[in-house]
């Protein structure tokens, strides 16, 4: 296999293991025994991330390149819709679809897309980047501001009749 200067690949040459490390090194331009080193420190962190190691092993043999994921994605219907958004748009929680804090439902509004998806891609990242994915969420639920063109919900509207 030729490697293309700049690209991400395997090094097996360089490799420990499986060349995922070396590879990533060579495209940083850094020493692989820092990414060795990073790499452990995060995987004793969230041992889940073991995972991730093998996702990149079995991305890394394909030779990706940029070009080639361009051409690949360039006619793409979800890249299309991704490139029509507007991202200058505020993003608020959504109290009316909301299950915990209504971050998920936002950001589903936010990137017009099902919330059943945005919900199932957070608990992905919950059991694969564990105290990371919660802490991020905390910090959203304060962050995000409520919908203020949001309809109260029926809850609400009985709690404000009563006053």
């Amino acid at each position: 296999m030729t490697v293309r200067p700049g690209s991400l690949h395997l090094n097996k040459e360089r490799g420990r293991i499986l060349g995922v490390c070396a590879g990533i090194a060579d495209w940083l331009d850094v020493p692989a025994t820092l990414v060795r080193i990073v790499f452990i420190i995060c995987v004793v962190s969230w041992p889940t991330l073991i995972i991730g190691y093998f996702i990149l092993y079995l991305c890394l043999d394909r030779d990706l390149t940029p070009d080639r994921m361009r051409s690949y994605f360039a006619n793409a219907k979800t890249a299309e819709h991704f490139r029509q958004l507007d991202y200058r748009k505020p993003i608020y929680k959504n109290s009316r679809n909301k299950r915990i804090a209504g971050v998920c439902a936002g950001i589903a509004d936010y990137l017009e897309v099902n919330v059943f998806a945005v919900r199932m891609v957070a608990l992905l990242c919950l059991f694969m980047f564990g105290p990371f994915t919660f802490w991020a969420y905390i910090i959203c639920a304060f962050v995000f501001e409520s919908d203020p063109f949001a309809e109260p919900s029926s809850k609400s509207a009985r709690r404000a009749a009563k006053r």
